[in-house]
């Protein structure tokens, strides 16, 4: 596996934050986007074209998400179903990995970015 984009994915009851990040050649981490969707089945489907359209189909990627309620299960579904490689991982656990490189504060960008960060370790 080529892994060198990860998708960071905060969600809420009305929508989700995504951060999309890629490893490059030094393994310097670069975000090659952030974005709002609607926690909606039209939101699933513009995340997908939306970062379709971003990754070099020459890499894989994956999908991290918090798990958070419900709120993430129709979207988790979404994905699990277009054959995604995607993750869900408990709330603390990714507290924990974000406080431990320094993201602190919370909010649901940067939320994102630490999620991503942990499904590029």
């Amino acid at each position: 596996m080529n892994l060198r984009y990860t998708i960071g994915i905060d969600i809420a009851k009305q929508d989700f934050k995504v951060c999309l990040l890629f490893r490059n050649d030094e393994g310097k981490l670069v975000v090659k986007g952030s974005k709002t969707f609607d926690n909606t089945s039209s939101g699933f489907t513009k995340l997908s074209a939306w970062y379709i359209k971003k990754i070099d189909s020459k890499y894989d990627y994956n999908i991290i998400m918090e798990a958070t309620g419900i709120y993430h299960e129709s979207l988790a579904w979404y994905l699990f179903n277009k054959d995604e490689n995607v993750c869900v991982v408990l709330a603390n656990r990714a507290r924990s990995y974000m406080n431990s490189i320094g993201h602190k504060s919370k909010n649901d960008p940067i939320d994102a970015k630490g999620l991503v960060s942990m499904g590029l370790s």
